[in-house]
Formats: C-alpha cells, structure tokens, sequence
C-alpha cells in the first residue's frame, strides 16, 4: 500500500509508476509484483493523512508495517506552516501503534539535524532549535521524539522475557544521491541548488 498525494487512485498510480521509470526501477518490476501495489490518496497535512474510516481501520487492525518517510521539506517555511504534515501525521500514526487492536510497526525515516544525537537531550536541543532552527528542522525533530518517546513507552511495557520492544524504530540516513551509474538525484535538493549555483557563477562556499 503506498499512500499518495492525487487526485484519484489512477493518478496516484501514474505518479508512482513516472517516478520509478525516471529512476529505473519500474522496468525491473515483473507484473505479478506491479499488480500487488495498493494506491491510497491521502495527504499528509490533513487528520488521519486524509483517509476514509474504513482505511483507517485497516491501517490500523491488517497492515503488518509502516515505513513512514513523507514530509513537507522547505527551508523558507515556518514550523506552523509544516506541523501538519511532519509532525501532525506522524502522531496519527503512531496512534495506530498504540491502539489496542494494533499489529502494526512503524518505521520512521528521520531527517533535519544530522550531525549530533538529537535525543540525547530533548529539551537542550528542543531549546536551540527555538532560537535559530528552521521550520523544517523544528518539526522533523519534534517528530522523532515524539517516535522516540513512543519507543521508550513501549520498552517499559515489555516483558524480560518478550525482549526488547521492536514495533517503534527510528531510521535517520545521511545524504541521500542518485546512484552513480543508475537512479536519479532529486535536482530540487538543497544540496544539489548549491552545486548548480556554484557551477553558474564559478565558485564554491569555502566552508
């Protein structure tokens, strides 16, 4: 099941199947496994990532996992104009984790801050970030401790002899480029505006 922003399921389909083929992924998909992709249009910003109730209640009582790495990356935007659908849309998830009829797990894809450990201490950063941090960097944080809050709850609640809870995990990656010989790069990245910048007038950052 994919979850996508479109105005039908058709369209939902066609986004994904135009992203894959720019990529290269789409040709290597033998039909069998293309005819197993579920599209649901929704949208991040709204309640309940804008799914019907029926959605919902399978997303919640039937779906096995969650890998959730959508989100709204701007720079220039403020905290309030992205909590809907970073922060707002992993909360709802994570409802769906501790709800009582649940089997699901959620795997969370983080971003922002990279260089230090965000949630060593929440509050320090969480007081930083309110001084100088971006919107998109506010709310991605936000965001994974709320999973990671989510995480330590469900460990207090596991048994010595359940181990250690695995429902609730965080997935944080480093730069993310196109492969060098295949896949693409997404050119609207920061990183590579840089790159294209630098390349128009002939210099570079000497940081």
């Amino acid at each position: 099941i994919a979850l996508v922003r479109a105005r039908s399921k058709q369209a939902g389909v066609e986004r994904i199947e135009k992203t894959a083929t720019a990529i290269g992924w789409w040709s290597s998909i033998d039909v069998v496994e293309k005819e197993k992709l579920e599209v649901w249009t929704g949208d991040l910003s709204t309640p309940r990532l804008g799914l019907g109730s029926d959605q919902w209640e399978q997303l919640v009582g039937s779906v096995d996992a969650i890998i959730h790495n959508g989100a709204v990356v701007n720079w220039q935007a403020d905290f309030e104009t992205l909590r809907a659908a970073n922060v707002s849309s992993t909360a709802d998830l994570l409802s769906t984790i501790t709800a009582r009829n649940s089997r699901s797990k959620l795997v969370y894809v983080s971003g922002g801050i990279k260089l230090v450990d965000t949630q060593k201490n929440q509050s320090e950063v969480a007081a930083e970030l309110s001084r100088g941090g971006t919107g998109y960097m506010q709310t991605k944080f936000l965001a994974e401790s709320l999973v990671n809050n989510t995480a330590a709850h469900l460990a207090g609640r596991t048994s010595p002899s359940n181990g250690q809870q695995n429902r609730v995990s965080v997935v944080k990656p480093g730069v993310i480029l196109g492969a060098g010989v295949e896949g693409a790069a997404n050119v609207d990245d920061y990183l590579w505006r840089v790159v294209a910048s630098a390349a128009a007038v002939n210099a570079y950052p000497s940081e």
